[in-house]
């Protein structure tokens, strides 16, 4: 529905591992961004995670959180 009216769908499955097959299960359901928590299932540092999604987006992201370094 989100896509008919040109509207991003952004996912935001922090706590939506395991399974692993979430992994990819959001964007084959049409979700534009889908952010998982690294300091949850993927034991990683709290503030790590993984963002995927339309690559335009991602790199959006990137260029953002890069600025907050400077």
């Amino acid at each position: 529905m989100a896509r008919k009216h040109d509207l991003p769908v952004i996912v935001d499955a922090a706590a939506q591992l395991p399974p692993k097959a979430n992994l990819t299960r959001f964007l084959s359901e049409g979700a534009t961004l889908v952010a998982y928590s690294g300091g949850k299932a993927i034991r990683g540092p709290q503030g790590t995670g993984i963002l995927c999604g339309e690559k335009e987006l991602v790199v959006s992201a990137l260029i953002q959180q890069l600025d907050m370094d400077i």
